[in-house]
């Protein structure tokens, strides 16, 4: 499966996805695309969904449609989807970007649908 562990919860795992090459998207964005601030923001929303059950905030955590949602942080989006099959509550961060408008770009739920069916199937 192209995704190793990234973070644990008493409640719910995050996996992170890897590409073929040996990538990880969402580490990438964050360790390369986002502020300090906007680091310790996210890390704080992550640490939260680890601890609670599935959260009803629509500003914190949002479905984008076809089973794939939105970790949200400022300006900041995780896109992300739940693993099937999983014995724990597990996401599956893909990608990472900033916001530009109030929904995602269609492009970035394209790719993390197409994760999301390869890594489900």
């Amino acid at each position: 499966m192209p995704t190793r562990p990234f973070r644990e919860g008493p409640i719910t795992v995050f996996f992170v996805y890897v590409d073929d090459q040996e990538r990880c998207p969402v580490i990438d964005f964050i360790d390369n695309d986002i502020t300090l601030k906007e680091k310790r923001s996210l890390f704080r929303r992550f640490d939260r969904l680890l601890q609670t059950v599935p959260p009803h905030n629509q500003e914190h955590f949002r479905h984008e449609g076809k089973g794939i949602y939105a970790i949200k942080s400022n300006d900041v989006r995780i896109l992300c989807f739940f693993l099937k099959g999983a014995p724990r509550r597990t996401l599956v961060l893909t990608y990472g970007f900033k916001k530009k408008s109030q929904k995602a770009p269609r492009g970035e739920l394209e790719k993390a649908l197409k994760i999301m069916n390869e890594i489900n199937a």
